[in-house]
């Protein structure tokens, strides 16, 4: 007889995962905080990796009308001026609360259950005898599966002594409908660095009608409590509002009460990846820098091969060294990318080295750097772009 998966956590780990267990028949169960599916979210990032996985589960045609394929990643300073243009190699972007619904839409909805907060863990050695929720209902489950994000309270209670550090840089997101800007972004990912290094402001398109904006930005240098929109909103035009014209239409355009401010950490002292009847999967495992663009293809990648191995019908010592062993040998070179792409973002601009902003693999001979006074596409009608 199969062994059930407790899937704990319904993003975009917790949901791949279903549905790649749900096509190989192999049972499980969803559950997760959220009342329902949340709407709310912004955008990522998914390189060629994690688009096969995609494609494996889902309705490709309908999931390309939903995103925005980027071509080319554009870096100026923050006056405007082109450094540098690069070929992607074809990533794709989309909203969080697109790619959400389309993972849940293939799934049972008997095998997911909302309304699941955890409020007490049973453990017995390192393994997890009992989850009891804050509406009171209790399972004893074979195998949990921890997708509860960065702070999984999971993953606390089978490696107590992991720990998480806050890292040098937060970012802000945003999401807004401008046609005008959605048309004049296209197939870039366009991001303006500013000449004193620590402050940058990305923008592309997420769907037909919407892009994402976002800010890094040093703590050091530009401290930002948690706060109100109005809050967000002052630091947003203090930091970044005399900028060239994009990014000035750009801050101009946007509801700051759908603003998050993301605040970053790394994850210490983490042995494995799976112990007592436990594994990790996507942030709870390890969360990486938003710079290398690999969160959601890391988890998407954890699902498959968890998948893989299950599949096997491997004996569970085999299915947890191999997972862990296999996941943190990747994971590692991300980590390394991150922390060099962070402590590059903090340097001067002129001696940054301005490369593609994503620790993705591209294709040989897809890498094109050209220095260019003119943008490759015409800026819209009424905004007066300085590029």
């Amino acid at each position: 007889m199969n062994v059930q998966y407790s899937i704990v956590g319904g993003g975009i780990a917790g949901l791949t995962l279903a549905n790649l267990l749900q096509k190989n028949n192999i049972p499980f169960q969803v559950y997760d905080k959220s009342p329902a599916i949340n709407p709310k979210g912004h955008g990522f990032i998914i390189p060629q990796e994690g688009l096969v996985i995609l494609s494996e589960i889902l309705d490709w045609d309908q999931i390309i009308r939903k995103g925005n394929y980027i071509h080319l990643y554009e870096a100026f300073n923050d006056r405007g001026e082109l450094l540098a243009s690069i070929d992607t190699g074809g990533v794709f972007a989309i909203s969080r609360p697109a790619l959400l619904e389309s993972l849940y839409e293939r799934i049972d909805p008997a095998n997911v259950h909302f309304n699941k907060e955890i409020e007490q863990v049973t453990v017995k050695g390192q393994q997890i005898r009992a989850i009891q929720f804050t509406d009171q209902t209790i399972i004893r489950p074979e195998m949990v599966v921890a997708s509860d994000g960065v702070g999984s309270m999971l993953r606390k209670q089978i490696f107590p002594t992991s720990n998480l550090e806050s890292v040098g840089y937060h970012e802000v997101v945003c999401t807004i409908e401008h046609p005008a800007l959605v048309e004049f972004l296209g197939k870039r990912l366009l991001k303006f660095h500013h000449h004193a290094g620590g402050r940058a402001f990305g923008m592309l398109k997420i769907s037909p009608t919407k892009l994402i904006w976002y800010v890094q930005f040093d703590t050091q240098r530009f401290p930002l409590q948690a706060g109100s929109a109005t809050a967000l909103k002052q630091f947003i035009e203090e930091n970044f509002g005399n900028w060239c014209a994009p990014v000035q239409a750009v801050i101009q355009a946007s509801d700051f009460q759908n603003a998050h401010h993301w605040q970053l950490f790394e994850l210490h002292h983490l042995p494995t990846y799976a112990a007592g009847n436990t594994i990790l999967l996507g942030d709870a495992a390890h969360p990486v820098l938003p710079f290398t663009s690999q969160g959601v293809v890391s988890a998407q990648k954890d699902a498959k091969v968890l998948t893989e191995l299950i599949k096997s019908k491997t004996d569970q010592e085999t299915l947890f060294s191999t997972y862990s062993d296999t996941r943190m040998a990747e994971m590692q070179e991300h980590f390394e990318n991150g922390k060099a792409m962070m402590n590059n973002f903090l340097l001067p601009l002129k001696q940054q080295s301005v490369g593609i902003p994503m620790s993705v693999k591209i294709p040989a001979g897809n890498l094109r750097r050209a220095f260019r006074s003119t943008s490759q596409n015409p800026p819209p009608s009424g905004i007066n772009v300085a590029i």
